[in-house]
This record gives C-alpha cells, structure tokens and sequence, in this order.
C-alpha cells in the first residue's frame, strides 16, 4: 500500500470500559483483541461486533499493561499496585501472582528467543522473568522516574527502554548488560519502538517530539520531529512496516510513512471523530485494523486500507 493511497475509516465506537483505557493487546484469535485500563476489568473484543466484550479477569487495581505469550496462551498483566499477574486463557485461572515492583508496571514485553518476559515500572526498575518457571532472572534500577516502555529488536538481540529521565537505556538480550545509554527527551522519554527494517529505533517523549536513530551505527540521532501539541505515548508500525503511527495526550492519533518519516494523516474529533481525550495507547492489528484506547472510556476501530478512486 502506497503513502498516496492510504485511507483511514472510522470502524466503529467501542465503549464497555468505565474508566481510561491503557493497554490492547493482540489475541489468540486475528478478530480479536485484549483491553484493560481504569475501571480494572480485562476484556477480549470481537473487532467486528459492538456488543459487550467477554470479561476475562477483575484486576485488584488499574490495568496498565498487558502481554500476550500465543505460543504458552498465557496473558501477563501488569497493575498500579506492582503486581504482574499470569493468566492461563484456556482456564481463565491465574496461575502465578508476581509481586515484586514497588509501583506500576507500564509495559510487560515477551522475547520468545530468549523465553523471557520483560516488566517496566514506575519505580524505575526493569526485570527479566523465566517464562516457564516464572521466576526471576534480573532486576534492575534504571532511574529515579518510570520506566514507561520497552522493546526488542527484530532479532531479539537488543532491548531499548524508555526511561523517565529522558533517556533510552539500551541492553544487550544475552547478558542483560547495558551497553549504551542515550540523552533522547526533555523531561521523559515516554516510548521506544524498533523499525521492523531492523536499522532504526523511534522514541517519543513527554516534550512532544518523535526522535529516529541510527541503530545500526552506534544509534546516532537521524531525525528530530515536533510530533504532537503534547506528550507522545505509544508508536505502533503497520503490519507491512509501511506505516507506523503515534497517540498523544493531545487527543490525535497521527500516521506517519515509515521511509521518511512523514506526516500522512491527522485522526483528530473534529474531521475523523476521533477521541475527546488523551490517546493512552494503540494496536495495529494483523488484518489492518488500527486500535485506539483513551482516556475519554472508548476504544476506536479504525479501518486501515486504500482510497477508492
């Protein structure tokens, strides 16, 4: 699909949460997806159907983050209290409550090469889990603020975390080592996100602007972009890598052409119906649809495809 022919189509509402919305995550099923957020509920949606999603488990707190591992059919979810809690998806049981971070866990991300998980806090720390024994392999301070997201590279070799300091920590998978960390963002580096051409690594950050570096040569800074009006709080990439879009507190949800880097589309309330509040959170489905999660309650489907002429 070409940047010309690009096309955006407001889907439809989706509005079971009773509270902000923070986390979507993929399902075992393509027309499916997982929500959480402030009411504590975690939900799977039919994409396609409006109606009332099916609950899969009552958090003891706000849903920060959610992980899903398809080859165990496991859900890592993440809370305001600390805890992370494993779900069993066939059983709907939870099968291992970890209790270990002293504030929020922001992102829980699974490497299926190194078969371990990866949980980011609030209290400014990292750790790696065991998947299958669930047991701790490493945890680590980063800084004195949240540590609000992380990501592995195409090879699952590299590990950039996005820290409140402003800074992107960047580890090696094997040894669980740093080996290079980056002054990326004024005041926090909200997100971090790999190119899936394997070269490039983007973050957003608190002061609005979306940086790409060079990670294929010692993650030199390539392009600096004022992005949004406010903070920038998740980056996703279609599933081609054509595209890749950005949410922000300043209510949009913004595509971008994964080449250069430039602006395609603008999904704001006024011309696309867009959201009333921040944009907390996204997901770019495998069948090209695009999901947004705020804090106005509502979940958007958008329909990614090309303009009829």
């Amino acid at each position: 699909m070409s940047p010309e022919k690009l096309s955006v189509e407001k889907l439809h509402p989706l509005t079971g949460h009773q509270g902000a919305v923070y986390a979507l995550e993929h399902s075992e099923e393509s027309n499916c997806f997982f929500s959480g957020g402030g009411d504590r509920y975690v939900t799977r949606w039919d994409i396609m159907n409006r109606q009332q999603p099916e609950a899969i488990i009552m958090a003891q707190s706000t849903v920060y983050s959610l992980c899903f591992i398809a080859q165990k059919n496991l859900l890592v979810i993440g809370e305001l209290t600390g805890a992370s809690h494993v779900i069993d998806l066939k059983s709907k049981n939870e099968i291992k409550n970890i209790t270990l971070h002293k504030a929020g866990v922001f992102d829980i991300k699974y490497s299926p090469n190194n078969n371990f998980f990866l949980t980011t806090s609030g209290d400014g720390t990292f750790a790696a889990w065991d998947a299958d024994t669930f047991q701790l392999i490493i945890q680590q301070k980063l800084c004195d603020a949240k540590v609000r997201s992380v990501d592995f590279n195409k090879e699952e070799t590299l590990i950039a975390f996005a820290c409140g300091d402003g800074t992107i920590s960047l580890y090696d998978s094997k040894s669980l080592k740093e080996f290079q960390r980056l002054d990326a963002h004024e005041l926090s580096t909200n997100c971090v996100k790999f190119h899936p051409d394997g070269k490039h690594l983007l973050s957003g950050g608190r002061d609005a602007h979306l940086r790409i570096w060079k990670s294929a040569e010692n993650f030199q800074m390539l392009t600096e972009i004022p992005a949004h009006n406010y903070a920038i709080y998740k980056i996703v990439f279609s599933p081609d890598g054509n595209f890749f879009a950005t949410a922000s507190r300043d209510k949009t949800v913004k595509l971008w052409n994964a080449d250069d880097a430039s602006i395609l589309l603008r999904l704001d309330k006024e011309k696309f119906s867009g959201h009333l509040n921040s944009v907390n959170t996204l997901l770019w489905t495998e069948n090209n649809f695009l999901i947004s999660g705020s804090d106005d309650r509502s979940i958007i489907v958008w329909r990614v495809g090309e303009k009829n002429f």
